[in-house]
C-alpha cells in the first residue's frame, strides 16, 4: 500500500458521522469497520473533499510546506511554478506573492498559466494530427486517477500530453538551463499534484495556497509592503483563466473556434464521474463530444480543496481571475507594429519557441488491479440485508445516512469488511424499537411482581398486628403471673413465720403443762402435736421457696425474650414501612419508563 500523500489521521477526533463516505465520489476507498474511519490510498483520488466535510479535524491535509521552508531556509536552490489560481486567492496581490517568494530565497517564478498555453498547443495538435474519437482532458490529476483506478477503459482517452503544471515544469528543464537542476516548488491549490509530481517524477514541492495563507496570518505578513515582481516566462493570454471551468475551451477556441460545439464542459464530484462512468458506452455509440473539459471541483482549481476560497461565491471567486484574462488579452491586442496588432502572432511564436512535439506526451497506468472489491450474489446479498435488519423489500429505502447513498453499496461495503451493520440507521432502529420492546415487556413484569410485592407487604403487616396483639395479650399475662408468683412468696413467708410462732408458742405451753404436772399432760400432748404441725408446715413452705424462684427466673427469662421479639416486631414495622415507600417511588418511576417507552421509535 503506498503512502497517503494526501492528508494526515487523527483517529481520536473522528466520530464515526461518515461524512466523509458520504461525500466520497469513490466510497469504497474508505474503511468504517473499525472505531475510526480509515483510507486505502491505493483506492482513494484525492479529491479532498472528505478533508472539507470533516467538521471534526479527523482528516487534516499535508503538503510539502514544512520541508519547503526548511531546504529554503538552508540554502537550497528552488524556483517557484504558481498556478493561474494565484489570481482569485490573492485579488490584485499575485504579484506581491511574487516578491515574497523571491524574500524567501526563491530564485525565479513562473506562471503555470504559460504551461497551460503549451498544454492547448499540445491537445490541438494530438485533435489535429491522431483524428481522436474523444479526448479526455487531463490538467485534473484526480480525474486521471479515477479514471486510472476505475474507469482503465477510458484511459485510451485521456489526452496524452501532461498538465499545465508540468508542462511548464518540462518548459524549465529544457529551456533554462540556469534552472536545470534546481528543485521545484509547485504553489498549487491542489493536494492531488503530489500524486502527479509522484507519478512523473518531476515536481519537488506541492505547497498549497492554504498553507502560505496560514503562514502569512500567523506572521501578520501583509503582502503589499512587498514589491511586484513579474514572473520569469514569456506572459500568458487567455489561459490565465485555465483555473476556471472551462478555461481549457476557451484557450483551445482560440486556435479551433468551433471547438465549443462538441465540447462537454462538465464539473463537480456529484456529476463528473457519473458521467464519465457511462461515458465509455456513449463513445462507442458515437454520441460522445469530442472534448470533455472536466475538473473535480465544482468551482474549478480556484476554490480546490488547497485553496483560500471555501465558502466563498463563485462570482466573486471568477471575477478576479476574468479581470486578469481581460488584461492579459489587453497587453496582447496594444502591442502594434507599423499599425498593425502583432500580439497574438507575438504569443504564437513564443508558444512554438516553447513547445516539442516529442517533450510534453504524457502516459498512464492501468491501476484497476488495486480496485480489488468482491460482489456478493443475490444470496449473500439477502445474508448482508438479514445482518441490517432489513427483511422486506420496503426497508431497502437508500436512506444514505451510511454514506453510501444506496443500501446495497452499504451491503457491499460489509461484504468487504469496510464497514459494519451497526452503521446503518434502520439497523440501527430496528434494534432499538427490539429494545423497547424488552423494556416494555420487562416493565410489565416488573409491574406484576410489584402487585404482588405489595399484596405479600399488606398481608405481613396484618399478621405482624394480629401477633402484636397477642403478644401483648401473653406479655399481659406473664406480668400477672409474675405478680402472682411475687404474692406466692410472701405467703410462704408468712407461713413460714407463723410455722415459727406457732413452734414457739406450742413449746411455751408444753413447758407450762409440764409446771402443773398431771393435770397439764392432756394438754401437753396438744402442744406437742401443734409444734409438730408447725415443725412440718415450715419445713413444707421451705420446700416451695426453690420451686417458686425457678418459676421467677422462668417467667423472667421469658419476659427478656418477648421485649426481644417485640423489638424484631417493631423492626419489621419499620422496614415493612420502608419497603412501601420503595415500592411507592418504583411504582412511581416504572410508570413513567413505561410512558416514555410507549414514545415512538
Amino acid at each position: 500500500m503506498k503512502e497517503n500523500l494526501i492528508f494526515s489521521f487523527n483517529a481520536d477526533n473522528c466520530v464515526e458521522c461518515h461524512r466523509c463516505i458520504s461525500v466520497c465520489p469513490v466510497k469504497f476507498c474508505n474503511d468504517a469497520s473499525n472505531e475510526y474511519v480509515t483510507v486505502n490510498p491505493d483506492l482513494c483520488i484525492g479529491c479532498g473533499n472528505c478533508i472539507k466535510a470533516c467538521m471534526h479535524d479527523a482528516r487534516v491535509y499535508k503538503d510539502d510546506y514544512e520541508l519547503f521552508i526548511s531546504d529554503v531556509k538552508r540554502g537550497e536552490p528552488i524556483i517557484a511554478i504558481v498556478a493561474p489560481a494565484i489570481a482569485a486567492n490573492y485579488p490584485n496581490q499575485y504579484l506581491q506573492f511574487n516578491g515574497f517568494l523571491k524574500s524567501l530565497g526563491v530564485e525565479a517564478i513562473f506562471d503555470v498559466s504559460f504551461g497551460a498555453e503549451l498544454t492547448a498547443k499540445s491537445y490541438i495538435n494530438h485533435i489535429k494530427e491522431n483524428n481522436p474519437k474523444c479526448v479526455i482532458a487531463q490538467p485534473c490529476p484526480v480525474i486521471v486517477d479515477y479514471i486510472q483506478i476505475y474507469r482503465p477503459e477510458l484511459i485510451t482517452y485521456l489526452a496524452p500530453a501532461d498538465s499545465p503544471m508540468l508542462h511548464i515544469a518540462k518548459m524549465i528543464r529544457n529551456f533554462y538551463p540556469q534552472y536545470r537542476n534546481h528543485k521545484i516548488l509547485a504553489v498549487s491549490p491542489c493536494l492531488a499534484k503530489k500524486r502527479e509530481f509522484e507519478e512523473t517524477g518531476i515536481g519537488d514541492y506541492n505547497v498549497t495556497l492554504a498553507s502560505f495563507e496560514k503562514y502569512l496570518k500567523s506572521k501578520k505578513i501583509d503582502l503589499d509592503r512587498y514589491k511586484k515582481r513579474d514572473y520569469d516566462n514569456p506572459p500568458a493570454e487567455r489561459a490565465v483563466s485555465f483555473s476556471t471551468p472551462g478555461g481549457l475551451l476557451q484557450t483551445v477556441q482560440r486556435e479551433i473556434p468551433d471547438i465549443g460545439s462538441v465540447t462537454r464542459k462538465i464539473e463537480g464530484s456529484e456529476v463528473v464521474y457519473e458521467y464519465l462512468d457511462k461515458l465509455n458506452t456513449q463513445i462507442e455509440a458515437g454520441r460522445a463530444p469530442l472534448l470533455v473539459d472536466c475538473l473535480n471541483c465544482e468551482k474549478g482549481c480556484n476554490a480546490g480543496p488547497g485553496s483560500n476560497n471555501h465558502g466563498k461565491s463563485r462570482d466573486e471567486i471568477e471575477y478576479y481571475v476574468s479581470e486578469r484574462n481581460k488584461e492579459m488579452k489587453q497587453q496582447y491586442s496594444s502591442e502594434k507594429r507599423f499599425g498593425r496588432t502583432i500580439g497574438h502572432k507575438k504569443l504564437k511564436n513564443n508558444i512554438a519557441k516553447y513547445w516539442s512535439r516529442d517533450l510534453y506526451q504524457r502516459g498512464y497506468k492501468d491501476l484497476s488491479g488495486y480496485n480489488d472489491l468482491k460482489i456478493p450474489n443475490d444470496q449473500q446479498f439477502q445474508e448482508l440485508y438479514r445482518s441490517m435488519s432489513k427483511f422486506k423489500e420496503k426497508d431497502l429505502y437508500d436512506c444514505s445516512s451510511c454514506g453510501y447513498n444506496t443500501c446495497e453499496r452499504m451491503a457491499i461495503a460489509i461484504f468487504n469488511g469496510l464497514n459494519k451493520p451497526d452503521s446503518c440507521h434502520h439497523h440501527t432502529l430496528y434494534m432499538m424499537r427490539e429494545m423497547k420492546n424488552k423494556i416494555v415487556g420487562a416493565i410489565e413484569t416488573i409491574e406484576s411482581q410489584i402487585i404482588l410485592l405489595n399484596n405479600v407487604i399488606k398481608e405481613n403487616a396484618r399478621m405482624v398486628n394480629a401477633v402484636n396483639s397477642d403478644f401483648e395479650k401473653i406479655t399481659h399475662t406473664i406480668v400477672n403471673d409474675f405478680n402472682l408468683i411475687q404474692e406466692f412468696t410472701k405467703i410462704v413467708d408468712t407461713i413460714k413465720s407463723v410455722s415459727k410462732q406457732t413452734n414457739i408458742v406450742a413449746l411455751n405451753a408444753a413447758v407450762e403443762a409440764a409446771r402443773v404436772g398431771a393435770y397439764g399432760k392432756g394438754f401437753s400432748v396438744v402442744a406437742g402435736a401443734v409444734r409438730k404441725l408447725a415443725e412440718h408446715s415450715g419445713l413444707e413452705a421451705q420446700k416451695i421457696l426453690p420451686h417458686l424462684e425457678a418459676l421467677r427466673v422462668s417467667i423472667d427469662n421469658i419476659n427478656k425474650g418477648m421485649n426481644h421479639i417485640s423489638n424484631e416486631i417493631e423492626k419489621t414495622n419499620h422496614l415493612s414501612n420502608e419497603a412501601a415507600e420503595a415500592i411507592e417511588k418504583v411504582t412511581h418511576a416504572t410508570t413513567q419508563l413505561s410512558k416514555d417507552a410507549k414514545i415512538e421509535i
